[in-house]
């Protein structure tokens, strides 16, 4: 078992089928923070344990057998974000901190604490939010390389913050949640240097967790209308043909592009993980 910290937080790298206990401070149990594995064939997510306190931990769900396994445990992990790198080998999480998808080692790749880590598509640069240049200020977009050097700031600051970027698949864009002066967050695009930005959504509610289609075509994100539960909307890369697909949020692709899968709440007021088609049909729990 490797310990690595992650901002105050100490984390423990399981090796495979270890058996842990996960536990977290939020009043209800979550499944949260999906990404598809490259092959399709896994999800990685954030769990925490309603029933116990100060931790949380990261699991692999293997889809055709049901199986999950933990990778990442203990410490306050409640919301570890993980994104999967394009070769499968790592996984990026909160920290920022990359561990290998078999759970037997990780290391930490900044001295800034980075939040919603997005891999590149040639896996070469992770994009991330991170308040490093403004410890007590609003959090913006950094790109780092996968080595941890070469750490770039990319936003404009006095603006607002900026979060949650992910990379366009031909890794020329950066799809992201800016916070535009006083009012709700909303979906942008800009150049990965930062530069030509375009703004998708403009509705006065709030819009997050922003996810590009494998093809570039499409961008799935979530919309919280005011008093209302979150849903997962799609719309065109270019913000047009915006439509509602289902009731959740954290929406991640499958690599073919076929299917949708987000977080959602359940009759006991738990979050759970879910798939939908694109039309919405089909929609399940992944796990009982």
């Amino acid at each position: 078992m490797l310990v690595v910290l992650v901002g105050s937080a100490v984390l423990a790298a399981c090796s495979p089928g270890t058996k842990i206990t996960i536990r977290d401070p939020m009043p209800f149990d979550a499944e949260r923070s999906p990404d598809w594995s490259p092959d399709g064939r896994s999800i990685v997510f954030s769990w925490n344990d309603a029933s116990n306190w100060d931790s949380g931990g990261v699991y692999v769900l293997e889809l055709d057998t049901g199986i999950r396994r933990p990778i990442l445990s203990g410490g306050s992990c409640d919301h570890c974000e993980p994104d999967w790198s394009p070769s499968g080998e790592w996984i990026a999480m909160v920290g920022l901190t990359l561990v290998r998808s078999s759970g037997d080692s990780s290391h930490r790749l900044t001295s800034a604490l980075g939040f919603s880590p997005s891999w590149s598509p040639d896996g070469a640069r992770i994009a991330m939010s991170s308040g490093a240049d403004h410890p007590n200020g609003p959090k913006v977009i950094w790109t780092v390389a996968a080595d941890g050097s070469d750490a770039r700031d990319i936003s404009e600051h006095g603006v607002g913050e900026w979060l949650s970027a992910d990379w366009s698949p031909d890794g020329g864009r950066l799809v992201h949640v800016r916070y535009v002066g006083v009012g709700w967050p909303e979906i942008f695009v800009m150049d990965t240097s930062g530069a030509n930005a375009a703004r998708l959504t403009n509705d006065n509610v709030s819009d997050g967790n922003p996810a590009w289609s494998p093809d570039g075509l499409w961008i799935a994100w979530s919309r919280n209308d005011p008093g209302s539960r979150p849903y997962v909307w799609v719309m065109r890369a270019d913000g047009t043909s915006a439509r509602r697909l289902t009731e959740g949020f954290d929406p991640t692709w499958s690599p073919d592009g076929g299917r949708i899968a987000f977080s959602a709440f359940v009759e006991d007021g738990s979050l759970r993980l879910h798939v939908a088609n694109l039309d919405g049909s089909g929609r399940r729990r992944l796990m009982p």
